[in-house]
């Protein structure tokens, strides 16, 4: 009976302490490739406790911190090298890294909760060279606020066109409990954040984020509603059903395989990461079109 009262007693104690004191605790998200050569991973570095109330298992946050790392690996000589690019206060969303050249777009909240709707902002990193002096906000709760004309929105995905000339911005009327809701799509200029289309529809899972992708040349933008799919192209002023629509759908700056079929791979959280080259039977499928919404991701790396 002493032994399990001591049992008891262990286990108590190293609960208080989970519920105490703070741990420090680190975590990967999915990057972006930027050629072939080079891939963007951020680290979070933040706090967690369990709360005060025992049957609630959900780990109390604070104190994000965002770090841009950059790997790069040169085939010819295998050579493989990773540096810190920078740090910012914050979280990022999983799977809204894009980069181009030095350039960086992603989607960040300034809460201690992460993933929260309300806080989520679009972070510009104009030149990763100059990496504190070249941040800008080009989206987030403000400019929603200023549309007068629409109904409460919340963030869920940013896009940029593979040049980087343009953005979607995608927001909906949905917090939380995916349901129908309308999705936004704002499409601006990123030299001048002029608005160049504005539209929405109906989405059965908002405020899940939509299949949406641009083309190789960034003229078309693509994003599917349940069994269509709509297009935009520079001219118009609204979206339209597309007749033909990319197979398969990147929206997301998480691919961790590029466009010649390299592999990023973090088998676990400390270990150091590498790269795997592309098997000989690789095919870019990016480049691929069909009419048949129902194919869409069908065979798709």
């Amino acid at each position: 009976m002493k032994k399990i009262k001591l049992f008891l007693l262990c286990c108590l104690a190293l609960t208080q302490c989970k519920v105490l004191f703070w741990k420090d605790t680190k975590q990967w998200l999915p990057g972006s490739w930027q050629g072939e050569e080079r891939f963007y991973e951020i680290r979070l570095d933040y706090q967690t406790k369990l709360p005060w109330y025992p049957l609630s298992q959900n780990y109390l946050t604070r104190d994000y911190k965002a770090t841009l790392l950059q790997h790069s690996y040169r085939a010819n000589s295998q050579t493989f090298a990773t540096k810190v690019v920078g740090s910012f206060n914050g979280w990022v969303m999983n799977d809204s890294i894009y980069a181009n050249d030095k350039r960086i777009v992603l989607l960040r909240g300034l809460s201690d909760t992460f993933g929260k709707m309300d806080s989520r902002e679009v972070l510009y990193i104009a030149d990763t060279s100059q990496f504190a002096t070249s941040q800008k906000v080009l989206f987030g709760p403000k400019q929603l606020a200023a549309q007068s004309d629409k109904p409460k929105t919340y963030l869920i995905a940013a896009i940029p066109s593979p040049d980087f000339s343009k953005l979607v911005v995608l927001h909906s009327n949905v917090a939380q409990n995916p349901r129908p809701g309308d999705i936004y799509v704002d499409i601006v200029s990123f030299d001048d954040s002029r608005i160049l289309m504005q539209d929405k529809f109906v989405f059965a899972g908002a405020p899940g984020v939509p299949l949406a992708t641009w083309d190789k040349q960034g003229e078309t933008f693509y994003i599917s509603q349940d069994k269509k799919v709509f297009q935009w192209e520079g001219q118009q002023n609204k979206l339209v059903e597309a007749q033909r629509f990319p197979k398969c759908f990147y929206y997301r700056g998480d691919t961790r395989i590029s466009s010649q079929g390299k592999t990023f791979l973090r088998q676990k959280a400390q270990a150091k990461p590498s790269f795997q080259q592309a098997s000989a039977d690789y095919q870019d499928v990016s480049t691929q079109y069909i009419q048949d919404v129902g194919k869409i991701g069908q065979n798709c790396n």
